[in-house]
């Protein structure tokens, strides 16, 4: 057989392989700029500020819900909200907050006049607080070198005292913190070189905690004093609550309760009848914070009567999650977890904490 060169370029079948190859490649790589090209139209100035004030296309509302996890019902709830009010592209509008909020005051409104009402409103609450968490998360931030000046942080010393600090500057050595003159001469402080935690919240009340050397004290300058602390890229994000939650000062009755041993439905309760007062420090759809002066246990359930309005009494069945001292004297502090209440109760809450009731 002769396998000369000459011979090798006279071979159909291997100009066929070489061709197909060059082709393949030709093919790809034509993609591949066609590709960044696109990509390079979509992420230009222009091209958004178009998308921005398209109207809404069920297929902006199908994208919507896969990053916001909706359910069918709020999808359907969405689309619907958007035809009707010629909403521009929300794909770009949930990221406006002040639109947004009014675009679902406005559709509360409109549900009074809607079968179903308290239905709907749930539908609606629901829909507009996963909407508010895809907005949030756009703000997440990683390393604490974002952090600006002012930033507050907060810290509990091993007695139990709680301490707030400020960061006065933030450069490539690290954080400038500033402390009380009471931290920085306390016996109890944490020693230079010694791990601190930190909490602190951001913009959209994102949580986190924060875990970094404490590299020493100073004085920063006369009658200031301050820590430093150095950088670190392992924020914690806190677990957000579930619900949007409000502080109030609310005054309210409570009872022990019990599940139900009659029945065999375990989302019945007995209640109690003796009867105590407190104040709701703050509400959400889904928990309170209740002062009083009795320091019942964690693990015990309570039935919870208050009124938001000073009209319309609303209930609802919690356990309580924690139980702390308060800072007055025989006050102590009940975290409470709803478990069960009229969907118009939580619907009212949602009304109340979102602003939609004045």
């Amino acid at each position: 057989m002769d396998n000369t060169p000459l011979s090798a370029r006279q071979n159909p079948v291997m100009y066929t392989i070489v061709l197909t190859f060059i082709v393949v490649v030709g093919l790809f790589l034509a993609l591949y700029f066609i590709l960044r090209n696109i990509k390079r139209i979509h992420s230009s100035t222009k091209y958004i500020e178009a998308q921005k004030n398209h109207p809404t296309t069920k297929k902006n509302v199908q994208a919507l819900a896969k990053k916001a996890n909706l359910n069918e019902e709020e999808q359907a709830l969405l689309w619907d909200i958007c035809k009707r009010t010629k909403a521009k592209n929300i794909e770009y509008l949930v990221n406006d907050e002040d639109t947004i909020s009014e675009l679902f005051r406005s559709e509360y409104k409109q549900t009074s006049f809607r079968k179903n009402v308290e239905a709907v409103r749930g539908i609606l609450f629901s829909l507009l607080f996963k909407l508010e968490k895809l907005r949030i998360s756009s703000f997440f931030i990683t390393s604490t070198r974002g952090l600006s000046e002012g930033q507050e942080f907060k810290f509990r010393d091993s007695e139990g005292i709680d301490w707030t600090f400020s960061l006065l500057e933030n450069n490539a050595q690290g954080m400038v913190i500033q402390v009380p003159p009471a931290f920085y001469t306390s016996k109890i402080r944490p020693q230079a070189l010694s791990k601190i935690l930190l909490t602190f919240s951001t913009r959209g009340n994102l949580n986190y905690a924060l875990i970094s050397r404490l590299v020493r004290y100073e004085e920063y300058k006369e009658g200031k004093y301050a820590m430093i602390l150095s950088s670190t890229n392992t924020l914690k994000p806190m677990q957000r609550r579930m619900a949007k939650r409000v502080n109030t000062n609310i005054e309210c009755s409570f009872s022990a309760a019990k599940k139900s041993q009659k029945k065999k439905n375990d989302t019945e309760y007995d209640v109690l009848e003796k009867q105590h007062k407190g104040i709701l420090q703050d509400i959400s759809a889904t928990g309170c914070r209740l002062a009083c002066h009795i320091p019942i246990k964690q693990g015990q359930y309570v039935f919870v009567e208050f009124s938001i309005d000073g009209v319309k009494t609303q209930e609802g069945i919690g356990i309580i999650i924690l139980t702390k001292r308060g800072s007055e004297e025989n006050t102590y502090i009940l975290h409470i977890k709803f478990m069960e209440m009229p969907l118009s109760t939580r619907n009212d809450i949602y009304a109340f904490t979102y602003g939609y009731t004045n």
